[in-house]
């Protein structure tokens, strides 16, 4: 059984930091190293973001997590604004470092991202969210295009590592949206492998069933 929920706690909070350095740094190198020397990868707005993790009920273990940096006012910058020269209005939210953890049970995968999205779902209505924001690089570029967000910037580098654009979701005041992220996005389930939403895909029918494969 899987419990998902925000995440306060501090040694909770170490434990998903420590964890993105593992994967945004040391595996996959999207991050310099010389940013984080302690091995914790948390910035700035780290410390006002909502962090929400998955855990498996039975042994606590942490199984995927991502944060949600809100802008409330005005006043306030979101990580996007700063790295693509954007202005943002207030009501928005950006979606960063979504990570689910090696896994080999690949369906396992598909519902912890599944019980992330509700959540994402849930903070966007109790802020009323009026808009959504990430940054993606050009291998999951058309994944978020499916889901509905539009490119709203060029590609840049993200400290000289690794390019990535802006993109942003339009959140319709009638559109139930956990409801509607979770449906747009049930073609994940298939994925093997989802760091900030799945990397690579490619459809293949068989018997008149369309499956989405990891490359």
């Amino acid at each position: 059984m899987l419990i998902t929920r925000r995440v306060t706690n501090k040694k909770e909070l170490e434990e998903i930091f420590r964890e993105r350095y593992r994967i945004f740094v040391e595996r996959d190198r999207d991050a310099p190293i010389e940013l984080y020397p302690d091995g914790i990868m948390k910035d700035e707005c780290d410390d006002n973001a909502i962090h929400i993790a998955c855990y498996d009920s039975l042994n606590a273990s942490l199984l995927g997590f991502l944060s949600v940096v809100l802008k409330l006012e005005e006043k306030i910058k979101l990580p996007i604004e700063e790295q693509h020269d954007l202005f943002i209005e207030s009501g928005s939210a950006e979606v960063m470092r979504l990570i689910i953890i090696e896994n080999p049970n690949v369906r396992l995968k598909g519902h912890i991202l599944n019980s992330l999205l509700k959540e994402i779902g849930n903070v966007v209505r109790e802020y009323n969210l009026k808009r959504l924001f990430l940054v993606t690089t050009k291998e999951a570029y058309n994944i978020y295009v499916k889901i509905g967000f539009r490119q709203i910037g060029p590609y840049r580098l993200y400290k000289n590592i690794s390019n990535e654009c802006p993109m942003s979701l339009e959140i319709s005041e009638n559109m139930d949206s956990s409801v509607y992220i979770e449906r747009e996005l049930q073609f994940c389930l298939f994925f093997p492998e989802i760091k900030n939403l799945p990397i690579k895909y490619k459809r293949k029918r068989k018997k008149g069933k369309a499956l989405i494969d990891g490359i």
